[in-house]
Parts: C-alpha cells; sequence; structure tokens
C-alpha cells in the first residue's frame, strides 16, 4: 500500500494503474479477511455463532428479540448459512460488506487514497474486520453517511444509520450526532467552545460512573449482562499515548481551519466527529468497554484527517515515507501490543 501510494503521486502512473491497484488492495483485504484460519480472539466465537445459529426463519425471527446480536447481522448469517453452510463464506460477505463502504469512503472523501487505506489497516483493521465484525461492517456505513449528514440529506442519512444499526447498536448513535453537528458547525461556534467541550469532558472522566451505567445496562438490556459483568472491572487510561494522539490530531486539525477547510471535503462534519470522539472517550473513561466502542464510531475519521494534511506539503513523498513510519508505530502500540505476539504470530 505504500507502494502505491508513492507511485501514484506519478500522473501517468495513476491514471493507468489506479483503477488496478484499488482492485489488489480491495481483494487483498478481503482476503485477510476470509482465509484468516483460528487466530483466536472474536473469529472463534463468530464462527462457532454461525454454526449454532438459526435454521429455520421461526428461529430467525426468534432470535431477533433473544440474541445480543442485531437483526442484520443475523439475517446476513442466515442467508449465508442457506447458501453455504461454512463460517469461511460467511466471512467473505462480511468482509465485502465492510471493504466496500470503506474503499467507496475513501474514493469520494480524500485524494490520498492510499494513505488513508494504510492507517486503517495499521489502527484499526486489525481490531474490527477480523475481530469485531458486526462493528468493521456498521462502522464502514457509518463512514459513508459523512456527505448525508454535512449535506443535511434526512433520508438517505437516516438510510445508512438504521442499516449500520442493523450490524451493530451503537450506530445509533449518529442520530443525535446528525443534529449536534448543525449547532457545532454554525461560525458562531467558536474554537474557544469547542475547547471547552473538550475540557470539560476531560474533568468528568475522573467521575466513577461505571457502576451505575454497569447496573442500568443489565437491568434495561438483560441480554447484554453477561457480557457486561465481564467488563466491570475495566477503566480506560486517558493519559495513553493513543488517547494522547487523538487529542494532538483533534487539535491539529482544528488550527489548520482555514488551510484545510476548502481542501478537505465536509471538513466541518470530520472535525466535530473527531471531537465527539474523544468527549465520548472521556465521559465513559471509568467504563473502558463502553468508552471505547462508543467513541470509535466517530474515530475512523482518523483515516481522512491524516491524509488531508499532505495538502500542505508539496514534497508527497517524503511526507507519505514519514507518515507510514508513524502508523507503524500506532500499530505497534495500539494493534500489536493489545491483541499480543501469539495472536500476530497465528495471523
Amino acid at each position: 500500500m505504500l507502494f502505491f501510494s508513492l507511485v501514484t503521486e506519478i500522473k501517468i502512473v495513476k491514471k493507468y494503474f489506479n483503477i488496478f491497484f484499488i482492485v489488489f488492495s480491495f481483494i487483498f483485504l478481503l482476503s485477510l479477511i476470509t482465509f484468516r484460519g483460528d487466530i483466536g480472539n472474536d473469529t472463534e466465537i463468530y464462527r462457532d455463532y454461525f454454526y449454532d445459529s438459526a435454521d429455520t426463519l421461526k428461529e430467525l425471527t426468534s432470535n431477533f428479540t433473544q440474541s445480543r446480536h442485531e437483526p442484520g447481522y443475523l439475517t446476513v448469517e442466515f442467508v449465508n448459512k442457506k447458501i453455504i453452510n461454512n463460517h469461511i463464506f460467511h466471512f467473505f460477505i462480511i468482509g465485502f460488506l465492510s471493504m466496500f463502504f470503506l474503499f467507496k469512503s475513501l474514493r469520494e472523501y480524500t485524494p490520498y487514497f492510499y494513505t488513508g487505506l494504510t492507517l486503517y489497516f495499521l489502527r484499526f483493521f486489525f481490531l474490527r474486520d477480523l475481530n469485531q465484525i458486526r462493528a468493521g461492517v456498521a462502522l464502514a456505513i457509518v463512514l459513508y453517511s459523512i456527505k448525508y449528514i454535512s449535506k443535511r440529506k434526512a433520508i438517505p442519512f437516516y438510510v445508512c444509520t438504521l442499516l449500520a444499526a442493523t450490524f451493530h447498536k451503537t450506530a445509533l448513535l449518529l442520530i443525535p450526532f446528525y443534529y449536534i453537528n448543525n449547532y457545532l458547525t454554525k461560525k458562531s461556534f467558536s474554537h474557544v467552545k469547542l475547547v471547552t467541550i473538550l475540557f470539560l469532558s476531560f474533568c468528568f472522566s475522573f467521575i466513577q460512573i461505571k457502576k451505575v451505567i454497569g447496573v442500568q445496562i443489565i437491568k434495561y438490556v438483560p441480554s447484554a449482562a453477561s457480557y457486561i459483568k465481564g467488563y466491570l472491572s475495566e477503566s480506560g487510561n486517558v493519559f495513553s499515548l493513543i488517547v494522547l494522539y487523538q487529542i494532538i490530531l483533534f487539535f491539529i486539525f482544528l488550527l489548520l481551519e482555514k488551510k484545510l477547510s476548502n481542501q478537505q471535503v465536509h471538513y466541518y462534519t470530520i472535525r466535530n466527529m473527531l471531537l465527539i470522539s474523544l468527549v465520548l472517550l472521556f465521559i465513559f473513561n471509568d467504563f473502558a468497554i463502553l468508552s471505547s466502542r462508543l467513541s470509535t464510531i466517530f474515530a475512523t475519521v482518523e483515516i481522512l484527517v491524516l491524509p488531508s494534511f499532505l495538502f500542505l506539503f508539496k514534497d508527497k513523498w517524503l511526507v507519505k515515507i514519514v507518515y507510514f513510519s508513524f502508523f507503524l508505530l500506532l500499530f505497534y502500540i495500539n494493534v500489536y501490543k493489545r491483541l499480543g505476539e501469539e495472536y500476530m504470530f497465528n495471523f
């Protein structure tokens, strides 16, 4: 991907070979998703769920209310099982859906397609598309919906959001953001106000809210009880390197508004998504699993933010090489150390 990113700076190469590079990248990533093998973590869980899933329409409709998995995912799972009763085929279809919306978003939202794709691969791919596969599909659709949020196109926005929510219910958070975004984008809403929101949410991160939220989720969403109880002992770390990186990224993007707002499409919506990502990360910090799951809905826009800085440089080759080195560092901190050496070795 680094090679594709560099050579497509040559106009004649981009003109005649870009589509080939994109197709190759799509097939490559889809192959990793499909033929991942038994690499542990959520792969084994989703494989077992697939073979234990509904065999009849009656069982499927029953699972809509009893399973903690969403109706869209359960339906795709059911159809895949009817076509080819094999988890590899199921992973192929799920991976195709995720990569389709991801690639479509990158093609529309940034001219630096491969830089964004490289960051996605090293920052999100292993955690989502090889583990949290429902979230992988949902958040790819969320990313694609950015243009509908920016242009205030309610009908296609709701179609995208509700579709995403049928794979992971956290996508419903995009609905209040649709209206909040309009307010945050007003000219009267200054940088000072944005920073104040961020600061107050940071202060809120020190309040112990885990038990209250955990008890309420268990009370009103019984199907999630066993899932939630296992995470009640985990808290986030607002001083981690990854959080620091996200804060710095937001401030740089904010300060470069005048230079980037006319270059990066949907700049203000992307900026506001970065802000909300941090706000959710801080507010729910004491409940790590909830904090990360809610924050990541909006954090995917990082793959559009970092490439946008390339607009500011003439020597894009050198910047892309520096970027790639930085992306590898992010991969080590956020993925390799998180999933463990054994997981990466098996992969």
